[in-house]
């Protein structure tokens, strides 16, 4: 009895530490994997004490063009480049997936993919709204570089916190919401993707510059 209660804490410590590794440090694939599905996710959302809605939260057109606004209040936006920079060590992204002419596409304040400029070490609040009436959209930050292939997210590395399993389709103008929050501790150069298989194959996605 005693041997089968000690195999059963060790396992169920080795599936913790695993959620753990696979939260913060995504380059084990199978802990990749674990950590994309929502059941994985949220438990290592809760570990973190992150803050995570996923599928069980909805908004509107409305909602989501007044809270994209009060986002941009403080970042410098150039349309001719695409470009949008934050100078501030709160970030807070709204983003969503694209629908007509940017379908297949990440929107923000109807810029499609845009280059997005983080300071390094800003806090970054991000929602992720799913306006598409077809198909589930996701979101995830990654080190890996375009082109991409069909199962992108087994590429490269996440950054700690930054994904959110892929959202249902939209449906009577209600679009699904999901939330989350990280932080940059390295400058460089990322990339925002939809994980859903082929999406960042076909496009969907964008970068991110820390600096």
């Amino acid at each position: 009895m005693k041997k089968w209660l000690f195999i059963i804490v060790f396992a169920a410590v080795l599936l913790l530490a695993g959620i753990w590794i696979g939260r913060t440090d995504s380059s084990y694939p199978f802990m990749r994997w674990f950590s994309q599905n929502p059941w994985g996710y949220r438990m290592g959302n809760m570990m973190q004490g992150n803050r995570l809605y996923l599928n069980d939260q909805v908004t509107s057109s409305e909602n989501i063009g007044n809270q994209t606004a009060r986002s941009l209040r403080q970042a410098k936006i150039d349309r001719g480049k695409s470009t949008i920079t934050y100078s501030h060590n709160q970030v807070n992204l709204i983003i969503q997936s694209g629908t007509g002419k940017n379908d297949g596409k990440f929107v923000i304040d109807n810029m499609a993919n845009p280059t997005i400029y983080i300071p390094e070490n800003a806090f970054v609040t991000l929602q992720f709204d799913n306006q598409d009436k077809d198909v589930p959209h996701g979101f995830e930050v990654t080190t890996a570089v375009p082109p991409y292939d069909q199962m992108a997210m087994m590429d490269g590395a996440a950054v700690g916190n930054s994904i959110i399993p892929p959202l249902p389709e939209a449906h009577n103008q209600q679009y699904p919401v999901g939330q989350t929050a990280f932080r940059f501790n390295r400058p460089g150069q990322y990339y925002y993707i939809c994980q859903y298989p082929g999406h960042a194959a076909k496009g969907m996605y964008g970068k991110m510059i820390v600096e």
